[in-house]
């Protein structure tokens, strides 16, 4: 018998609760280093796309968390962007953090 799947809305607490308690102020140079850590070719397109997100907000407060499902992400709050990631030995995933998601991050940090 299969268990029944886990509520979306209690997935959801568990990855904002999770990300609150992760979160912490990285350095740009601690930035750079996950870079190269996720894309050691630097000729992956997202290197540079990661890249190019660091020299727009060095300026900024960056912050980095984890969700409670192994999601990464690099946020600036100040201007309310950032990226996500996966990470197990590898790269898995990258992307742009999603608008629903940055309105979480807004939420969390809000306090931070």
């Amino acid at each position: 018998m299969f268990d029944e799947p886990v509520d979306f809305h209690e997935m959801l607490k568990a990855r904002k609760d999770s990300a609150a308690e992760t979160i912490h102020e990285i350095s740009i140079d601690d930035v750079r280093a996950l870079v190269d850590k996720l894309f050691p070719d630097v000729s992956h397109p997202w290197h540079e796309i990661c890249n190019k997100f660091i020299d727009e907000h060095k300026a900024e407060r960056i912050l980095q968390g984890e969700t409670s499902d192994g999601v990464g992400f690099i946020y600036c709050p100040n201007v309310n962007r950032g990226i996500w990631y996966e990470f197990v030995g590898k790269a898995r995933g990258v992307g742009i953090i999603s608008e629903r998601s940055l309105a979480a991050l807004k939420e969390i940090t809000s306090a931070v």
